[in-house]
């Protein structure tokens, strides 16, 4: 009985020492996707998001990452309020997109910038 006490008290130990040394979580880097779209009938951010994910499924070991995205055709206070919370001047390009702290604005910039933003995000 002694001896099961002892390897009982053992495993507890053990898992509260080593329980302890999880990897600590990371944020996600969150990516902002801001639209100009009138058409009722288009659907910008479902093309955006399938693109995405398709560039950024061959990144090897790609970060955790949060993808919002937001028309502003009826209102583009979410755009500024970013803009103000980073410390830069609106710049009504549409579309513009946030990974992490960097601005690209317009499609030809994302496309070109997206994946190399995306991948020095990791480090």
């Amino acid at each position: 009985m002694k001896n099961l006490l002892t390897v009982l008290l053992i495993i507890v130990f053990s898992l509260t020492v080593f329980g302890s040394c999880k990897k600590p979580s990371q944020k996600p880097l969150e990516i902002h996707y801001f639209y100009m779209q009138a058409c009722a009938s288009c659907d910008d951010e479902r093309e955006f998001r399938e693109w995405f994910a398709e560039l950024v499924r061959d990144v090897e070991d790609p970060p955790v990452y949060t993808l919002l995205t937001t028309n502003v055709f009826q209102s583009d206070t979410p755009y500024s309020d970013l803009c103000a919370e980073k410390g830069l001047e609106p710049v009504r390009n549409w579309p513009v997109l946030f990974i992490g702290d960097t601005a690209l604005y317009g499609q030809s910039a994302i496309e070109e910038g997206t994946l190399r933003l995306f991948g020095e995000s990791r480090e």
